[in-house]
């Protein structure tokens, strides 16, 4: 059964994020990748000896799909309140990681990318022969797809849009559409943010 985890904004709306010290501020730039993802985890797991915020700045252009989502998972469950910071961009798995925030911030020139999750096929196809060439490719397929969903759950939940049909049709119509840029304005419409400074 799905853990369920309620996040609690209030102690966190009225935070003056210029109050959290240096060395409670954790870089999470360039690819997203198991090394980059490790290093974040390390350095929160040290950090949460303390309750007092941490603030994560995004610039990435994303990265691997599950590492996004190993980042995700870090914040919203995190032991002390994590505050996400975009200044540049956060590109598809660094958005849907700044979902796991507790409070969402970006800079009015921040920029966004969403988009369904892509998957490289990485085999010798020349080794297969007949139907298990298609089978594979099918079972690929639905790997995609079923991390598609996973995402575009992570999105729905996170903006209340489960219980908000017009929202649900809008986040849906934005995931599964052309690819484009969005700006803050756009991203806080969507409540993928708390807050643009």
């Amino acid at each position: 059964m799905k853990e369920e985890v309620v996040i609690n904004r209030e102690p966190l709306a009225n935070l003056d994020i210029s109050e959290i010290p240096p060395e409670r501020i954790i870089l999470l730039k360039g690819t997203i990748d198991w090394p980059r993802v490790d290093a974040i985890v390390e350095k929160l797991h040290e950090l949460s000896a303390k309750p007092t915020p941490v603030l994560i700045e995004f610039n990435s252009r994303g990265g691997e799909f599950w590492d996004g989502l190993h980042l995700y998972d870090r914040f919203r469950l995190s032991a002390v309140p994590v505050v996400g910071r975009v200044m540049g961009v956060a590109h598809s798995a660094a958005l849907t990681a700044l979902q796991g925030c507790h409070l969402r911030i970006a800079s009015a020139n921040a920029r966004f990318v969403l988009h369904e999750p892509y998957m490289e096929l990485r085999t010798r196809l020349k080794r297969r022969t007949g139907t298990s060439v298609l089978e594979f490719v099918a079972t690929q397929i639905d790997a995609v797809s079923e991390n598609s969903l996973r995402v575009l759950n992570i999105l729905l939940e996170r903006v209340g849009a489960t219980a908000d049909e017009v929202m649900r049709r809008k986040v849906e119509n934005l995931f599964f559409g052309e690819e484009r840029i969005l700006t803050p304005e756009e991203i806080l419409e969507f409540r993928f943010l708390d807050r643009i400074v």
